[in-house]
């Protein structure tokens, strides 16, 4: 509401199977692998490196010496000398340079349109019915609630803090209608916008805003930063407006 890693080895690692010796960490004894001159060379790093173009070439070397190591252990079905948990893997996970999600983890989340809707219309509701207790419900136990991002004083941090404000925003409002637009979610984040007319001091005004919202694994709001602005009168959204086209 407005105002309202591991080192990269420094030795190089093995192509191909020994021919003999003990058991390798499979299991198997490498006396049952073909000779060296019998498998293929299997080198990862190039593959590494062309699936995870952001990564260090550090941490593609260390990441190739462990593929290198599997490499030796010949599985059943298996291409000797091409470990088969390697190829059949997927790209790893690499962090995004804001910190946020990658597309990988996006696709791994439970957050959906369902969830974010039934959660904004019962913080809509909470708005009406100015109930700070069913918005403390809402949020985690220690959620952040950013009116104003980067401003300390409009930053509210746990239930408690977020229900005081909740309850001195809502006071001297009336007549609120409300209206959402069609929710953007990326990973476990959310972004809504907003259309608010409500009278405050007895005068119509209309607040434009749009709420970006991080979800827990339960449907609550860990985190909920807005950007608003505030018009001096009523006014109906344009044509098009929250349906992102």
């Amino acid at each position: 509401m407005s105002a309202p890693r591991a080192p990269s080895p420094r030795r190089p690692w093995p192509s191909s199977a020994p021919s003999s010796g003990p058991s390798t960490p499979g299991g198997r004894s490498a006396a049952t692998s073909p000779s060296s001159a019998d498998q293929p060379t299997f080198d990862p790093l190039p593959r590494i490196l062309k699936e995870n173009p952001v990564i260090t070439k550090q941490t593609a070397r260390t990441l190739a010496a462990a593929a290198a190591l599997a490499a030796t252990i010949t599985l059943p079905g298996a291409v000797p000398g091409a470990p088969a948990a390697l190829a059949a893997a997927p790209a790893a996970t690499v962090p995004s340079a804001t910190g946020h999600s990658t597309a990988a983890d996006a696709r791994s989340t439970r957050l959906d349109r369902a969830t974010v809707i039934g959660w904004v219309e019962l913080y809509l509701q909470a708005w009406k019915d100015k109930d700070d207790v069913a918005v403390g419900k809402l949020f985690t136990r220690d959620a952040v609630y950013q009116e104003v991002p980067g401003d300390p004083g409009r930053t509210f941090v746990g239930r408690a803090a977020i229900r005081k404000y909740w309850r001195g925003i809502t006071k001297g409002q009336s007549d609120v209608t409300t209206r959402y637009g069609e929710p953007v979610i990326q990973g476990d984040r959310a972004a809504v916008e907003l259309w608010i007319t409500l009278k405050g001091g007895g005068k119509w005004m209309t607040i434009i805003e749009t709420n970006v919202m991080t979800f827990d694994r339960h449907g609550r709001v860990s985190r909920n930063a807005e950007y608003w602005t505030l018009r001096q009168g009523k006014f109906a959204p344009p044509r098009g407006w929250g349906s992102g086209s």
